[in-house]
């Protein structure tokens, strides 16, 4: 069985893992005056537009941290990830006790992760798991920044940083915040382990607690298509497809190609090649497209 992520590296599998069990799922909007057209080309998904404008301002706006945060996070929808680590840097580098501009240079880094070479990919990983931490010391009240550290302790393989004893620690601290987020990474590991019943219900006890929660919709989905169970599969992909996301979600083509795969072995082909379609044409990062035709070639 193939699962919505494949790929050679197994650090990357576990990378990638970390945005499905670790990021908020709430509707992300920008309210900053002066940035008002690239914010709006932003919050209409128009990235490329919000990039360019963003890069012909630059001059004008370049002591402003916001500025550079949302530049970034406009270079990382627009799969120009390496430039949007630029941005974000900045925005640390002039606002350093600002713990949303850290947690998103974590963030984009690890979007950037899959681009290098093998060689590198250990030393940035350990370098995001600093980085990330410094946002949850900056603010522990932060869910986002707990989840996403969290999630790489309890995840990551030891040699880069990871460390469940610890993670177990943190878990306890995110489930006082958002008790939901703490047990969808708790469903993350049950999986991981092969405990998928416990899995199962974890993942469905958090969406007891938060019903549009993308996060664990998308992981619910891809349980039981490793499970076999198309059917609910394809239900949960589309609650997922349905949600309001925040900026650091996973896509909607990502749901839209588990339930691509989910008809394949249902062997609805025509289903099966329209959601590909739909995949790939919604995808915004060549890294993720490829991604996709890696598993389909598995099939």
């Amino acid at each position: 069985m193939k699962t919505l992520i494949v790929n050679n590296s197994r650090l990357i599998k576990k990378i990638l893992f970390i945005f499905v069990v670790s990021t908020l799922s709430v509707s992300h909007t920008f309210a900053k005056e002066s940035f008002q057209q690239g914010i709006q080309f932003f919050n209409s998904g128009e990235y490329d537009k919000a990039a360019e404008f963003f890069k012909n301002n630059e001059k004008k706006f370049n002591s402003d941290a916001e500025f550079h945060y949302h530049y970034g996070l406009s270079l990382l929808k627009a799969d120009q990830a390496g430039k949007g680590i630029e941005q974000m840097e900045l925005a640390t580098e002039i606002a350093p006790d600002n713990a949303e501009y850290h947690y998103a240079l974590g963030i984009i880094r690890l979007a950037y992760v899959p681009e290098i070479n093998v060689f590198r990919q250990m030393m940035a990983v350990r370098s995001i798991k600093s980085i990330a931490a410094k946002a949850v010391e900056l603010d522990p009240s932060h869910v986002r920044a707990v989840s996403f550290y969290t999630g790489g302790l309890m995840f990551m393989p030891s040699a880069v940083g990871g460390d469940v004893k610890e993670g177990k620690v943190f878990l306890d601290k995110l489930r006082l915040l958002d008790e939901s987020y703490a047990l969808q990474i708790e469903a993350g590991f049950a999986h991981n382990k092969e405990e998928f019943e416990k899995a199962e219900s974890l993942f469905l006890k958090a969406l007891e607690i938060n019903n549009d929660f993308p996060a664990a919709q998308l992981g619910l989905a891809n349980h039981y298509l490793e499970q076999k169970q198309f059917d609910k599969a394809i239900d949960y992909a589309n609650e997922f497809i349905q949600s309001d996301k925040h900026w650091a979600d996973q896509t909607n083509s990502d749901g839209q190609f588990l339930i691509a795969l989910a008809y394949y072995h249902l062997g609805d082909m025509d289903k099966h090649k329209q959601y590909v379609e739909l995949a790939m044409d919604n995808s915004l990062r060549k890294v993720q497209r490829e991604m996709y035709e890696k598993t389909l070639d598995d099939l």
